[in-house]
């Protein structure tokens, strides 16, 4: 199937070797890919897969391998990057939160394992808000034809966003009388 999609589970259902196999899709050999999981011991395993499955192949001498990747490896790089250090000890696990949880009166009420699992999953699929300044550079490329179509994307879902806030129809009305506007932006917007 073609992305997004979703693959759900139990543990050892065959989600992660699925994935895998994702990155070997023809159009996607020669590219630069990430796998990317919170667990380090996912990351081996699916590294471990991947290497099995190219071993005594042409895909292993043709195609660069993906970079697996932890996702707490992930936030310490991009953190070093900008000169700054990652704080394990700012991490809450379940027992943590277990522990937090427990100090407020509706702890009895919820399980603490469900509730830690749904707040992870929001997490997870939450995007960073926008910045001001990020807006404006997006606007800027867009008015001067100069935006690339991962920005373009990530303009029409901030100013998505945006559109309960009012006066916003104005700036998706402006954007769409644009001469280089996509034809499917119209039904995008109406959404």
């Amino acid at each position: 199937m073609e992305p997004p999609l979703l693959l759900s589970g139990t543990a050892g259902c065959g989600k992660t070797t699925i994935a895998v196999y994702y990155l070997l899709k023809r159009e996607f050999l020669g590219k630069r890919r990430l796998f990317l999981t919170f667990s380090p011991n996912l990351k081996r395993f699916s590294q471990r897969i991947y290497e099995g499955l190219v071993r005594h192949t042409d895909l292993e001498e043709y195609a660069p391998q993906p970079d697996f990747v932890a996702l707490r490896d992930l936030m310490r790089d991009i953190l070093k990057k900008r000169a700054q250090e990652y704080e394990d000890e700012r991490e809450v696990h379940l027992q943590e939160f277990k522990e937090i949880l427990s100090s407020n009166t509706l702890s009895r009420k919820y399980d603490a394992e469900l509730v830690w699992e749904e707040v992870r999953s929001i997490i997870k699929s939450a995007k960073p808000p926008l910045s001001a300044q990020r807006y404006r550079k997006l606007i800027s490329d867009r008015l001067s034809e100069k935006i690339s179509r991962a920005d373009m994307v990530e303009l029409k879902d901030s100013l998505l966003g945006l559109k309960r806030f009012k006066g916003s129809d104005r700036g998706l009305r402006a954007l769409e009388k644009k001469p280089s506007m996509p034809p499917t932006m119209s039904s995008y917007w109406a959404r």
